[in-house]
């Protein structure tokens, strides 16, 4: 366990001492990372995460920890710390709110941050992780509002990564189209003032 520590260590991981649900998730997450970085058993990931725990969220684990002295391996101890930390209700309002988002005036990078925020809350039923990732991309592009789904034409069975990728590249293309035009139609402008300017000139020579 030493030696798990000691790689553990130079990654500086966060001390967590509580906070709001999704900040308790962002934790485990960041863990889950590390862990899988430096390779730990599911057991040794407690007693790192344990380590971790400050104030009240050690005022938590105190409490809840096995009195027999029975050692938890990685699965109870997350379920445990979301029961407390980040409760199935809460959850289920977050799966709430991925069915009621919309672009609507959000940019693209906005959009698609916040619907892959909310995706990872909502069952994936009896469809297969294939399956349920082109439910996502069909969902996306649902939700995105009426001028991108007509800058991208119909909708074409596809991945969630490629339909984020194919959004983003859209409106790239629409905004740099959208800055030429404005160039183009600022220069036409300009050439007409000079023209009209150097006309001025000529008529005051007269």
């Amino acid at each position: 366990m030493l030696t798990v520590w000691k790689h553990l260590d130079r990654f500086h991981p966060e001390t967590f001492s509580g906070g709001l649900p999704t900040e308790a998730e962002s934790w485990i997450d960041r863990l889950e990372m590390l862990f899988e970085s430096i390779g730990c058993d599911k057991y040794q990931k407690v007693i790192a995460a344990k380590t971790l725990l400050k104030g009240g969220a050690l005022d938590w684990w105190n409490t809840v920890k096995p009195a027999d002295g029975h050692q938890l391996d990685w699965s109870e101890f997350k379920r445990m710390f979301y029961d407390y930390y980040f409760p199935i209700e809460m959850r289920y309002q977050k799966e709430a709110e991925f069915f009621t988002l919309q672009q609507g005036e959000m940019d693209e990078n906005t959009f698609i941050a916040q619907f892959m925020g909310l995706a990872k809350y909502v069952s994936q039923l009896n469809r297969t992780e294939e399956q349920h990732n082109n439910w996502l991309a069909r969902q996306m592009f649902e939700r995105c509002n009426d001028e991108v789904k007509a800058r991208m034409g119909t909708y074409d069975v596809m991945t969630l990564e490629k339909l984020t990728a194919k959004i983003r590249d859209v409106c790239r293309r629409y905004k740099v189209a959208e800055r030429s035009v404005r160039r183009d139609s600022h220069g036409r402008f300009s050439g007409r003032k000079e023209h009209n300017f150097q006309r001025e000139r000529t008529r005051g020579r007269k």
